[in-house]
């Protein structure tokens, strides 16, 4: 409810706001909603004592623009949040350079940041040549489930050092669309209207 305050305040005529944080949830969901406010000038303390620093909200949004500011929403509850499990051993680092190594995945990824209905079979393909690249860059498969059989056969890996199931990341895909595209999404709402 945090942007709900801030978007309020603005109403009412304030131009700059300072949000302390120190979850990286708020971080994201000012960047994706910056945009929204016109105008707004939104700066986060991040963080506290020695690694306290100052985050242009506003600044980051603008200079990633609407459609990657959106998909960012998608690509944090994806990787793991508060309400949403990460993947093994993969850190946000590691999925934001596939996230940029794929501009064709961003409106997929802004899409599912935007109230969507399902995530599709068209989503999930391209979901899976994301979680797979994840798991080893320089992969030519497409699939989780192929990834998983090779990775493990002769890649000497430890199952839980390999991509999720299919299924598994279907049912994944759906609470991070789920947190990004309908919690997140409706954070400017007063009563946001969620799906069952």
């Amino acid at each position: 409810r945090i942007m709900l305050h801030v978007a309020h305040a603005y109403q009412s005529g304030y131009q700059s706001w300072m949000i302390h944080a120190t979850d990286t949830d708020i971080v994201v969901l000012a960047i994706s909603t910056a945009n929204e406010i016109p105008g707004l000038e939104l700066w986060l303390a991040f963080g506290h004592g020695n690694n306290l620093r100052y985050i242009s909200a506003h600044g980051i949004a603008s200079q990633l623009g609407n459609v990657l500011s959106k998909a960012l929403s998608f690509m944090h509850a994806l990787t793991g949040c508060d309400t949403v499990s990460s993947f093994c051993d993969i850190g946000k680092k590691t999925a934001w350079a596939v996230m940029r190594s794929l501009p064709h995945i961003w409106e997929v990824f802004e899409r599912l940041s935007s109230t969507p209905a399902e995530v599709s079979e068209d989503d999930m393909m391209e979901l899976e040549r994301f979680v797979v690249l994840m798991y080893k860059k320089t992969s030519p498969l497409s699939r989780v489930n192929e990834a998983r059989k090779q990775l493990f056969s002769s890649g000497n890996r430890q199952i839980n050092h390999i991509p999720p199931t299919k299924a598994a990341l279907l049912e994944h895909s759906k609470r991070a669309a789920h947190q990004a595209g309908h919690i997140w999404e409706q954070a400017l709402v007063v009563r946001p209207v969620l799906p069952n």
